[in-house]
C-alpha cells in the first residue's frame, strides 16, 4: 500500500487547516465548527477546481476525495481474486489456460494441453480434467458405487404438483400442441366424471379443460380408465370403460369419444368392444406411423384368466379391426398394458402378470413385436420383487428422446404393511442403453419417486422433452424427473 501527498493536496491541507483556526482558542468550540461550510468541491486553488484538475504526475487511478491522502491498490495477478484492472484471475500466472500471465482473458481453452482450464471439465475434456464427484456428470471412472450423486440414472426434479382441484385418480397424459393434456377419473359427489386438464409449462401449472364422459353414481355402474391420445391430425381420442347392469346381465363396454378443440368438448365416436361375457378394462391407444391407430386392453376369459389384446383402426378410431392376442398365459391375469416403439421400429408392450400360474401376486413383464403388432414374442420379466409375497404391477412405458425406454409401476416390496395395492409406492426404471428387438435390458434397481400409498402411475415426455411421472396420491399429481 502506497500513501503520499500530492502538491495540490498539500496546498488544500494548509488551506483547510488555517481556515479552521480562530484568533482565540478559548472562543473556538470544535463542535460549533461546521464542516459542511467547508466544501472541498467548492474550494478553488488558484481558480482550479479539484474535480477538474488533472495532475499528470499522478496515476489516473488515484482518486482524491475529501481525505487528504489516497490509496492505490495495485491488482495482484495470480491470487485467485478478481480485482480492478483484471479481466480474470485463475490463481496462477500461466498463460494458455484461458487466463493469461497478466490476468487478461485468452481464447477458448485448448483440450489436450494437459491443463484443466476454466471452462473445461471431465465431461468436455477428459484428457485434461480428472472426474469430480458432484459435478452432475458420471465419468467413465465413476459408478453408482463410487459416486451416486453423479451416476444415479434417475433423480427427482422438484416436488410433486397437484394437477386438479377436483381430486381423482388414474391420470393419463398425451402431448398436445406445445403442452400436455391429462385425463383422470373423478367424482363430484353425484356423478363419476372423466375430466381433462392442460399444462403448457411442463406440468408446473394446470388449467381445466373439459369432460369426456359422466355418469351418475349408482350400483352396478362403472365408469373409468380414461385414456386420451392425440392423433397426428390433432384430433384427440378419449377411451374409457363404461360398464353397467340395466337388467340381469352386466354389460361390459370400451368406448371412444373424440375432441377437435383441444379437449374442451367431446362427442361419441366408436365402440371398441361391448359384451356380457368378457370383462374388458384399461384401454391404451398407440399410433404406429404408416400403420394406423391401435388400442390395447385387458380382456377376461371364461376361465377367469385374462389376456392382453389389440385392435387396429385405419380411420382414426371410427372403427376397429379384429382382435389380436398380445400376451396370454394359462393361470395368469395379464393386465394394464402400455406400449412404446423402439428406435429400430419394433414395439414393446408392458403389463402386469401373475408371478406363477394362479399365484395371485403380480410382477411386471414385457412382450415384443417386430411386425407392427401382428405377432408377439420375447415374453420376459422386467421386475420381480425378491419376496414371493410382494407385488409389482400397474405398469406404464414410454420412449425417451435419446432412444432409451422408461417404465413406471407400483410396488409394495419396501412396505412394512401387507395388502396389495393399498401399500404400494411408485417406482421407475430405465433401459440399459438403447434397446433393440433382440436386446432389451434394464439398468440397476427401481427408483422410488413417490412413497406409499400411491396408485395407478404413468409416464410421459412433454413436447419440450421434459419427463413426467403421473400418479394418484390424494388426487392426481405429477412428479418431474431427470433421466441421465
Amino acid at each position: 500500500m502506497i500513501r503520499f501527498f500530492t502538491p495540490l493536496a498539500y496546498t488544500l491541507l494548509v488551506f483547510v487547516f488555517s481556515s479552521c483556526v480562530s484568533d482565540s482558542f478559548e472562543d473556538s468550540n470544535i463542535e460549533d465548527t461546521n464542516v459542511e461550510d467547508t466544501n472541498v468541491e467548492d474550494t478553488n486553488v488558484e481558480d482550479t477546481n479539484i474535480e477538474d484538475t488533472n495532475i499528470d504526475d499522478t496515476n489516473d487511478d488515484t482518486n482524491i476525495g475529501s481525505d487528504t491522502d489516497a490509496e492505490i491498490l495495485d491488482p495482484v495477478c495470480g491470487n485467485n481474486e478478481l480485482e480492478t484492472g483484471e479481466e480474470c484471475d485463475d490463481g496462477n500466472v500461466i498463460s494458455n489456460d484461458g487466463c493469461s500471465e497478466i490476468c487478461e482473458l485468452e481464447n477458448d481453452p485448448i483440450c489436450g494441453d494437459e491443463l484443466c482450464s476454466e471452462g473445461e471439465s471431465n465431461a468436455t475434456c477428459p484428457a485434461d480434467c480428472d472426474p469430480v464427484c458432484g459435478d452432475d456428470y458420471c465419468a467413465a471412472e465413476e459408478s453408482l458405487e463410487t459416486c451416486l450423486a453423479d451416476c444415479e440414472p434417475i433423480v427427482l426434479d422438484g416436488a410433486p404438483i397437484a394437477i386438479s382441484s377436483f381430486g381423482g385418480t388414474y391420470p393419463r397424459g398425451t402431448p398436445y400442441e406445445d403442452g400436455i393434456l391429462v385425463g383422470f377419473d373423478s367424482s363430484d359427489g353425484e356423478n363419476i366424471v372423466l375430466r381433462t386438464t392442460y399444462s403448457d409449462d411442463g406440468g408446473r401449472t394446470w388449467s381445466p379443460r373439459g369432460t369426456v364422459a359422466a355418469h351418475e353414481i349408482a350400483p352396478n355402474r362403472d365408469l373409468g380408465n380414461i385414456m386420451p391420445w392425440t392423433l397426428p391430425s390433432g384430433q384427440i381420442l378419449g377411451g374409457f370403460r363404461h360398464h353397467d347392469k340395466p337388467g340381469s346381465d352386466l354389460i361390459y363396454r370400451l368406448l371412444v369419444s373424440t375432441s377437435n378443440d383441444g379437449g374442451y368438448t367431446w362427442s361419441f365416436l366408436s365402440d371398441i368392444e361391448t359384451g356380457t361375457i368378457h370383462g374388458i378394462w384399461e384401454p391404451l391407444f398407440f399410433v404406429v406411423p404408416g400403420i394406423g391407430t391401435q388400442v390395447y386392453y385387458a380382456r377376461e376369459e371364461i376361465n377367469h384368466d385374462q389376456d392382453i389384446v389389440m385392435r387396429q383402426s385405419v380411420d382414426d378410431g371410427a372403427s376397429w379391426g379384429p382382435i389380436i392376442t398380445v400376451a396370454e398365459q394359462t393361470g395368469s391375469r395379464d393386465g394394464m398394458p402400455a406400449v412404446a416403439q423402439l428406435n429400430d421400429g419394433s414395439l414393446v408392450t408392458i403389463f402386469e402378470s401373475f408371478r406363477t400360474p394362479n399365484s395371485g401376486t403380480f410382477v411386471v413383464r414385457t412382450v415384443q413385436s417386430n411386425d407392427n403388432g401382428a405377432t408377439w414374442i420375447h415374453r420376459q420379466d422386467l421386475h420381480v420383487p425378491e419376496s414371493s409375497t410382494r407385488n409389482a404391477g400397474a405398469p406404464y412405458i414410454t420412449a425417451l428422446p435419446d432412444g432409451r425406454l422408461l417404465a413406471s409401476f407400483m410396488t409394495d416390496e419396501n412396505s412394512s404393511e401387507t395388502g396389495w395395492a393399498n401399500h404400494a409406492a411408485v417406482a421407475v426404471m430405465v433401459t440399459d442403453g438403447i434397446p433393440t428387438f433382440d436386446d432389451l435390458r434394464w439398468a440397476g434397481s427401481p427408483k422410488i419417486v413417490a412413497n406409499e400409498p400411491v396408485f395407478w402411475p404413468s409416464v410421459m415426455v412433454t413436447p419440450s422433452n421434459e419427463v413426467l411421472v403421473l400418479y394418484e396420491q390424494g388426487g392426481p399429481k405429477v412428479q418431474r424427473i431427470l433421466v441421465r
